[in-house]
């Protein structure tokens, strides 16, 4: 399908966005030298000079496939793919906002299943549950209809009892870490389609017993591991001071690594000492004391590393364009891994995860320093207490304490004295 938009219009607007994104000229010249003219090829070598997002998507497709038989590098098809989501975006939207590149070749379901799937999302948005929750559910959903369409089930009124019954031994293999929640989208999925009276059958029933949470309770870092890996950041460097406040926040206020990256400069109430938040994860309001280290931290970074920009996010990118750090890139566990290493800390992704381990970390000492569990919930922000509990599993010094003398029970074997 071709557009009124000349393919030559979309570059330009692409190549100015890319500009004023402050990018480097060398980045700047690799676009314009292989990316744009990867396009005029492709596109004059079809005799067409409208934007065309079908032909541009088929290009990126046959670069893949160079990529596939070692004619291409990695490199260069992101560079193939960014400027054709670039040109998609200005013609779609009539402005191009920077963000990560969309994971390729994402797989979904046939048109009406799809378009289920769209509404049931956008009911949960409106209901106002988390982006994370909505990505976690959109996942889920969507194999589950995949799976279906594979077993030649292309319609919502072809599903059954017993194709939910026989799905689920699937679900478990792709979910070992626990059936709690798949289930409870799946639920909340086919629930929403009776409602609306897409399906005949409330399917939702089949999912109507909880699946046991499957919980690993892990300790996160001692004390002396987190003063190790601060003192192995190099603070002298705009992007050290950046990584230095980031964990130094993380480890005295315990916030999830999402709030931590989606902290914003009107969030700091300097005079009150105070930072105040609406949790990404539950919606709800948080308001945290600012202790004195964490905004000497913060502080250091606004004011010397920091680099100029009009971004309301406090802790942006290191290099252009200097936009805010992209929830779900993984950076929180990549900086950390990085800084372990450097002091001599044990890493192994088994015990421990980023930026959660600082929160596990700080709930285990409230709860050593016989602070209540109550108290705890608050500073977390658990939405729910029972969340909290979970502490109560590695805080050995006071179960220690719940241990029973043996004193009175006899031994009668020899063997066991």
């Amino acid at each position: 399908m071709y557009t009124n938009f000349s393919l030559e219009e979309v570059i330009a607007a692409v190549d100015d966005f890319l500009v004023k994104s402050g990018l480097s000229d060398n980045t700047l010249s690799r676009y314009r030298r292989f990316g744009f003219n990867y396009y005029r090829d492709g596109f004059s070598a079809e005799g067409c000079y409208f934007y065309s997002e079908d032909l541009a998507e088929s290009l990126v497709v046959k670069f893949h496939q160079q990529v596939l038989n070692g004619q291409q590098s990695e490199r260069d098809f992101r560079t193939i793919r960014k400027v054709h989501e670039l040109m998609k975006e200005h013609v779609k939207n009539g402005k191009i906002l920077y963000h990560d590149l969309p994971f390729w070749n994402i797989q979904y379901p046939c048109n009406e299943l799809k378009e289920a799937l769209d509404r049931y999302l956008a009911s949960m948005e409106q209901l106002g549950y988390s982006e994370l929750t909505i990505r976690d559910a959109n996942s889920i959903i969507r194999l589950f209809l995949l799976h279906m369409e594979s077993k030649g089930k292309h319609t919502l009124d072809c599903f059954s009892a017993e194709d939910i019954e026989n799905y689920l031994p699937v679900l478990r293999k792709k979910w070992s870490s626990g059936m709690s929640n798949p289930i409870c989208y799946l639920r909340g999925f086919f629930a929403f389609l009776y409602e609306r009276q897409e399906i005949r059958q409330d399917l939702s029933l089949v999912l109507k017993v909880n699946a046991a949470s499957k919980i690993k309770v892990k300790k996160g870092f001692e004390a002396d591991e987190i003063e190790a890996i601060l003192a192995a950041i190099d603070r002298s460097t705009p992007l050290g001071k950046r990584n230095f406040a980031m964990i130094t926040l993380a480890v005295h206020s315990g916030l999830r690594q999402i709030d931590v990256l989606n902290l914003k400069l009107q969030d700091i109430h300097w005079k009150d000492a105070e930072i105040s938040i609406v949790q990404r994860k539950t919606n709800r309001q948080l308001i945290l004391p600012l202790d004195q280290e964490t905004g000497d931290a913060i502080a250091d970074y606004l004011l010397h590393g920091r680099p100029a920009s009009k971004s309301t996010f406090v802790f942006l990118r290191s290099v252009a364009p200097y936009t805010n750090l992209k929830v779900g890139s993984c950076i929180g566990s990549r900086i950390v891994q990085k800084y372990a290493a450097l002091s001599g800390v044990v890493w192994t992704t088994e015990e421990r995860k980023g930026f959660h381990s600082f929160r596990r970390s700080l709930g285990r000492e409230l709860l050593e320093n016989d602070v209540p569990l109550c108290t705890i919930s608050e500073i977390l922000g658990h939405a729910n207490r029972n969340s909290t509990k979970q502490y109560l599993s590695v805080d050995v010094k006071h179960l220690r304490e719940c241990a029973l003398p043996l004193n009175e029970l006899r031994c009668t074997k020899e063997a066991l004295l």
